[in-house]
């Protein structure tokens, strides 16, 4: 992808953040992983760490209320399927090419 995509990507990422933190409907503990979000991103720059940061906190939030019946708002459950499923992708492509390399290499 170019830089010029991710940078598309990464502000829509950021402006759908922005709109679920004000949405009255995103439970308070989403909300302070949002901002959490957020802050990383503003502070150090590193997008894809602070998103696979953000997918593997709300992954843990998502299995907690799962244990007391209760599922993640629908803004922010949408917002988990899309990212968990990007950085998985990307995560399992870095340890295949990894695993390419040593079966090539060995």
């Amino acid at each position: 992808m170019k830089k010029a995509d991710c940078i598309k990507v990464e502000e829509a990422l950021t402006s759908r953040v922005y709109d679920l933190i004000l949405n009255e409907e995103t439970a308070n503990e989403e909300r302070a992983l949002l901002i959490e979000f957020k802050n990383k991103v503003a502070k150090n720059g590193d997008f894809e760490r602070a998103e696979i940061d953000l997918a593997s906190q709300l992954r843990r939030l998502a299995m907690v209320r799962l244990k007391h019946k209760e599922k993640l708002s629908s803004g922010v459950g949408k917002l988990y399927m899309e990212i968990s499923t990007t950085g998985m992708f990307k995560k399992n492509l870095g340890w295949g090419l990894i695993a390419m390399s040593f079966m090539y290499h060995g």
